[in-house]
């Protein structure tokens, strides 16, 4: 947009906005995003509500800086995470209904009658 706006209007019309929405990022998007995110850890973990804020502007400086590595290590990290909630919850439920039906825990087989007995909701999935 500022691109645009500089070759239709001028240079200073493109600041502004430039600098207009940078403000409003800064001031209103970055500000609610940590209170929030403070709210919620202070809630739901002994860490007082102060010392999230800080943590949590520590942390968004720290990827700001980092850049696209950190935003990389960050994916592998999340990634690792839903593996092991991938074997932790789905591969024992598969085998629980592996045994319900008849299949003496066979993992696969469980996820094929879950396959069968619930294919609508794979759609979106497969």
């Amino acid at each position: 947009m500022p691109q645009f706006l500089a070759q239709r209007y001028s240079d200073k019309v493109s600041t502004i906005m430039a600098v207009f929405w940078l403000l409003v990022y800064v001031f209103v998007n970055l500000t609610s995003i940590i209170y929030l995110g403070a709210l919620a850890i202070s809630s739901i973990s002994p860490v007082s509500f102060e010392a999230a804020i800080v943590g949590l502007s520590v942390f968004s400086i720290i990827v700001t800086l980092g850049g696209m590595k950190v935003i990389g290590y960050t994916d592998v990290i999340q990634v690792l995470g839903i593996d092991h909630r991938w074997i932790g919850y789905h591969l024992p439920g598969a085998s629980l209904l592996a045994d319900k039906f008849g299949f003496d825990g066979d993992i696969l087989k469980g996820l094929g009658v879950l396959r069968k007995e619930a294919s609508g909701h794979f759609h979106m999935i497969l």
